[in-house]
């Protein structure tokens, strides 16, 4: 744990205690909102310093050959495409007032981590917005260029119409190759429409669609016209982590207390046609 320094004054000390719950709250926020990490495989980098990776976009070999004797060569080059991918930093910026500080070491009243809390939901929410839509020219799932898509088969009223599509986008991953598992992430509107009853049966629809996939629910969708159907494994796409979410504190010269929650991450996509995007979805 890094060391604290005195806040201003010589009987006002942050002590490892009060550190602690600050991160504490910062880290139990921040899990919330992380749908992105339940879909994306990880990987760690464990350097904040590493602001640019090597990255590939490959495409599919040709088909293997059969015969009595292998004799005819059938080697292809496999396209792939290099580029670099830049990590930025994800940051959200909160004091804590030197009285504060002071009282809550005098009365041994825990300190009020509100603050602390917030900064870490938002840092979370920019991070699922950054993996799922894509912002400040980063790209997200909604944004690969190359990816799979075609319109709802009809409106999600009280129809089976999302198990329809799901078994659609289902059907588009095999046919490019990509056996499963699959996760299915959708809007708190669209997983509301799927809670219907499938059909004349006792089961609802988004039960049938559990028999076929992971369901996610994300509230970081732009609108919800779009769901996504994916193929998780880390050699279709995986979220790159150079930093893993961390507060950091430093004295001002009041004595208040500034604290930095940040991480660097960047989601990597690597086979486009492993995303299946539903379009034009309707409830009407």
């Amino acid at each position: 744990m890094q060391p604290l320094q005195f806040v201003g004054l010589d009987q006002v000390q942050v002590t490892p205690e009060q550190y602690q719950l600050i991160q504490e709250a910062v880290i139990t926020a921040a899990r919330a909102p992380l749908i992105g990490r339940q879909v994306m495989p990880r990987k760690e980098l464990n350097d904040y310093g590493i602001t640019q990776i090597e990255t590939w976009i490959q495409t599919d070999m040709n088909a293997a050959a059969i015969g009595m004797a292998a004799v005819q060569g059938n080697a292809d080059i496999v396209g792939l495409t290099p580029g670099a991918l830049n990590i930025p930093v994800l940051w959200k910026d909160f004091n804590i007032f030197v009285r504060d500080l002071a009282s809550s070491k005098r009365l041994g009243i825990p300190l009020d981590t509100t603050f602390a809390t917030d900064a870490g939901r938002r840092v979370a929410e920019l991070e699922e917005l950054l993996i799922w839509e894509g912002t400040q020219g980063f790209i997200g799932f909604k944004g690969v260029v190359g990816r799979q898509s075609h319109a709802t088969t009809g409106t999600w009223k009280a129809t089976s119409h999302a198990y329809d599509d799901l078994c659609m986008a289902i059907a588009g991953l095999e046919a490019a190759g990509y056996a499963g598992p699959y996760s299915f992430i959708v809007s708190p509107v669209q997983k509301s429409y799927m809670r219907q009853l499938f059909a004349s049966t006792g089961i609802t629809i988004l039960e049938k669609c559990q028999e076929l996939a992971d369901v996610y629910t994300s509230f970081f969708f732009a609108d919800d016209t779009h769901a996504l159907v994916v193929a998780p494994d880390p050699a279709n796409f995986e979220l790159q982590i150079g930093q893993n979410l961390i507060t950091h504190p430093a004295v001002l010269p009041t004595g208040d207390l500034f604290v930095r929650v940040y991480e660097a991450v960047i989601p990597e996509f690597k086979r486009a046609t492993s995303i299946f995007d539903i379009t034009t979805i309707v409830f009407t």
